[in-house]
C-alpha cells in the first residue's frame, strides 16, 4: 500500500473505523487506529531517544499490532483524551490522576518528537480548533453574527447580563464529559437559583434566539454539504421529531465558511 496513516481517537470510535476502512478500500492506504484512552494499562507504547540514531516510537494499534509512528506517512488526530479508561478502576486519585496526566504526556510529546509526515489534524492545532471561544472569534473575524454570549462563575454578572438581554437563556458546556451526554438547554432567570450550581465552574451562557432550523455543515475540500434540521428542540441532536434535508446556503455564507476553515 502506498500510504501509511494513523487514526488517533477514543475507543470503539466508529467514523475511525468507516474512515480507515474507506481509505484501504477506495485509496490503497493502510490505515492504523490508535485507541489514545486505551493506551495505560497495556505494553503499548516505547520510547527510544538514540543520540546516534533516530528517535523512534512503538505504540500498539487497535490490532495488537506495534506500529513505529516515524514509519506514519500522515497522522489525523481525530479525539483526544486526557483520561484512560483503566483509570476508572483506580480508587486513590493521586494514583488515577498520575496515570491519566503521564500517559497523555509520553503520548503526545512522543508523536511530536518523532513523527515527520503530514499532520491532518495537528495535536496543538485540534485542541485551538474545539475551543468554543476560540471559535467565536475566528466567526466574528470572518462576518458571522453572534448571539450575545457570557462565560462566567459569578451569579452577580450572570444576571447582570439576563437582566440586560431580557430573554431565554441557552446555557451549554464549554467540551463537557466523556462520562455523560450534555445538550444545549433553554433556561430562565427563575432557574439561576442555585449558587453552586453557578460558581463551581465557568459556564456559557448565550442569549436564545427563536428558531426551528438548525444547519449541520460538512465541510470537506472546497466542497460545503449542507443538511437542513427541522425541529422544535432547543439542541436537535435530542433526535425527537427532527426532520433532515439538504439544503444549500448563499454563497456569502459558503464563503465565510471556507474563510472560517482556513483560519
Amino acid at each position: 500500500m502506498k500510504n501509511r496513516v494513523g487514526i488517533f481517537s477514543i475507543h470503539d470510535d466508529f467514523h475511525a473505523y468507516i474512515i480507515s476502512d474507506a481509505l484501504k478500500k477506495g485509496f490503497n492506504t493502510k490505515a492504523y487506529i490508535f485507541e489514545v484512552d486505551q493506551v495505560a494499562g497495556d505494553e503499548g507504547l516505547s520510547f527510544y531517544a538514540d543520540k546516534n540514531k533516530y528517535n523512534n516510537m512503538y505504540l500498539t494499534d487497535n490490532n495488537k499490532e506495534a506500529i513505529n509512528i516515524r514509519d506514519l506517512d500522515k497522522i489525523w488526530w481525530r479525539r483526544r483524551s486526557k483520561n484512560q479508561l483503566i483509570s476508572s478502576q483506580i480508587e486513590n486519585e493521586s494514583h488515577k490522576d498520575f496515570i491519566n496526566i503521564e500517559t497523555f504526556e509520553a503520548l503526545m510529546g512522543g508523536i511530536t518528537n518523532v513523527f515527520e509526515g503530514e499532520w491532518i489534524n495537528g495535536i496543538h492545532e485540534t485542541e485551538t480548533a474545539t475551543n468554543k471561544l476560540i471559535q467565536m472569534k475566528t466567526a466574528e473575524l470572518c462576518g458571522f453574527n453572534l448571539p450575545k454570549t457570557i462565560v462566567t462563575q459569578s451569579k452577580t454578572d450572570l444576571l447582570n447580563f439576563v437582566n440586560e438581554i431580557n430573554t431565554s437563556l441557552i446555557i451549554k458546556p464549554m467540551r463537557g464529559t466523556r462520562t455523560t451526554t450534555l445538550r444545549a438547554m433553554k433556561i430562565d432567570k427563575s432557574d439561576l437559583k442555585d449558587d453552586l450550581d453557578i460558581t463551581m465552574c465557568p459556564t456559557m451562557y448565550q442569549e436564545y434566539i427563536e428558531g426551528t432550523r438548525h444547519f449541520r455543515v460538512h465541510c470537506f475540500g472546497n466542497e460545503i454539504t449542507t443538511v437542513l434540521i427541522e425541529t422544535e428542540e432547543v439542541d436537535w441532536r435530542i433526535l425527537r421529531n427532527c426532520k433532515f434535508s439538504i439544503y444549500k446556503l448563499p454563497d456569502d455564507i459558503e464563503n465565510k465558511i471556507f474563510d472560517f476553515i482556513k483560519k
